[in-house]
């Protein structure tokens, strides 16, 4: 039976027999029936306890191993005797304080049970229960690890912190638990904008047989089905690009700026070929030499953006993000496929989109909130763009998920921002410094849960789940996801290489810049 060793602040240290069964993050129940108070606890460190003479002992039988002792004892003081050597002991934090005859689960206020109290695991459906959580809007994303017990998160709570964060090693299951999310909403009604920088989303259209999902999934793909105007896009998006993806320089800058300002006074037509043909004819510069110069490096610029197949000057062939928006109104996702291209095609399409959306709900109060998932945003989200994501867009209705393997990426201001924490295993100790401040709880806890966590399975805790940690083990998807090209394939028990195709025509290699104008 368990018992209470001590009580040091809101650590308690737990022993146990061997034949009982404890598991790091596993929760605790200790009552006293009399006082009708008791606290929840969380295990987040299990070991053998350091008894008097054991290492004596222990010593003893490995420098005399030749020699065979014979004890003639009962078989009951024998398993006795075992079971004192391997008593083991649990070091657990008191998440939360039970009063009550109803048993009613509240904060900690520091009170401590004596020893007599009762010690028992908790049914981890009695704790969800007790907490309220999981309504209204329901949305499973797993069955509690060692309880078994269904957990729902509710997309409301989800919605009211408005920030969530899926961090996590790499193929622990980030984008998996992302994914029962990001189908749980639009299970809901809900309209979500995917940044998929691995291709992981654009299967979810299809389910685990290769037909056609009961989800409204809408990918783009740059070149293909994405394609943008010049004059959609905007000047702001569009000089960040060039200077962000392509190096430009401030005087070019400058000369882009005013031949598109030009254009749009003209009310002429606003291309790639048009602004080069504007700042070309030399009428608004003071040095015809130097605008020769920046005319011939930008020109190289714009051959690059063209190249990548994103723009266009046909109204026909353009998309527009209020036109994908309206394709899932009734509930969907709206996937830019970004696996595989160019800096400058990324931030373009990033930009553009983040710019157009908070057009949008700022200038339609009546238009409806949107879920934005980006996967590693750090890789196209600039440092002077985090806080009006994260502070005036998270206002104006872009509920966001951040999911990434290197959490030291994230900037601190969205760390401490977070709403609810998805936390898969993790190894790297400064990896849990930076993320500390995101769990609202301690960094023992952090470390001590996080690196013990097996793939497919994480710490949950946030605004969701009433601030109350839990270990979930995240359920299969029913629909296909994205999948890495791969040379050497072993696939029922059979290996094999990547047949050889032909070789593609070699392409026209890009002029090197040699300084940004």
């Amino acid at each position: 039976m368990m018992q209470m060793f001590k009580i040091h602040g809101n650590e308690v240290f737990l022993i146990y027999g061997p034949r009982e069964e404890v598991e790091v993050g596993e929760n605790i129940k200790v009552w006293d029936a009399k006082k009708e108070r008791g606290l929840i606890l969380q295990v987040i460190e299990i070991g053998l306890v350091d008894l008097p003479g054991i290492l004596e002992d222990l010593i003893r039988n490995e420098s005399i191993p030749s020699t065979k002792i014979v004890q003639n004892l009962p078989d009951d003081l024998k398993q006795f005797i075992s079971e004192v050597r391997n008593v083991k002991g649990a070091l657990a934090k008191v998440r939360k304080e039970i009063r009550g005859k109803d048993e009613e689960i509240v904060p900690w206020t520091g009170w401590a049970p004596n020893r007599e109290a009762t010690i028992e695991v908790v049914d981890d459906s009695w704790l969800i229960s007790k907490l309220k959580i999981g309504e209204p809007f329901p949305i499973f994303v797993g069955n509690t690890a060692y309880g078994k017990s269904k957990l729902n998160l509710s997309a409301y709570d989800i919605q009211e912190g408005g920030t969530t964060v899926i961090i996590g090693k790499k193929g622990t299951g980030k984008s998996h638990a992302a994914k029962m999310l990001l189908l749980g909403l639009i299970e809901h009604g809900a309209r979500c904008i995917i940044f998929d920088v691995n291709d992981e989303y654009s299967g979810l259209s299809k389910n685990l047989e290769g037909k056609k999902s009961d989800k409204k999934i809408v990918s783009l793909n740059a070149g293909d089905n994405l394609q943008f105007l010049l004059k959609y896009i905007g000047l702001d998006v569009f000089t960040k690009v060039l200077r962000k993806s392509l190096g430009t320089g401030q005087p070019s800058i400058y000369e882009v700026s005013k031949a598109w300002k030009q254009l749009s006074k003209d009310k002429k037509p606003i291309t790639l070929d048009s602004l080069l043909a504007k700042m070309g004819d030399g009428s608004d510069s003071t040095s015809k030499n130097s605008n020769k110069s920046i005319v011939s490096a930008l020109e190289r610029r714009f051959v690059s953006l063209q190249r990548t197949g994103l723009f266009t000057d046909d109204d026909d062939k353009a998309t527009t993000l209020e036109n994908e928006l309206k394709k899932i109104t009734k509930g969907g996702a709206v996937v830019f496929n970004l696996k595989g291209k160019s800096s400058e095609v990324v931030n373009t399409v990033v930009a553009t989109v983040l710019s157009k959306l908070e057009s949008i709900l700022e200038h339609n109060k009546n238009y409806p909130p949107v879920f934005l998932f980006a996967e590693e945003a750090h890789l196209y989200i600039g440092d002077t763009d985090w806080e009006n994501i994260i502070t005036r867009m998270r206002h104006l209705g872009t509920f966001q998920f951040y999911i990434t393997n290197t959490p030291t990426e994230l900037p601190e201001m969205l760390i401490r921002q977070t709403d609810n924490l998805f936390l898969f295993n993790l190894q790297n100790n400064e990896d849990f410094m930076h993320v500390t401040p995101a769990i609202r709880l301690d960094n023992e806890t952090t470390t001590a849960v996080a690196k013990s966590l097996p793939p497919r399975t994480c710490l949950v805790v946030g605004t969701s789940t009433r601030e109350f940690p839990f270990v979930i083990k995240t359920p299969e998807v029913k629909y296909a996801a994205g999948e890495t090209r791969r040379f050497f394939k072993f696939e029922n028990g059979k290996a094999s290489i990547a047949e050889t195709g032909e070789e593609p025509p070699a392409e026209e290699t890009k002029p090197e810049e040699e300084f940004a104008l």
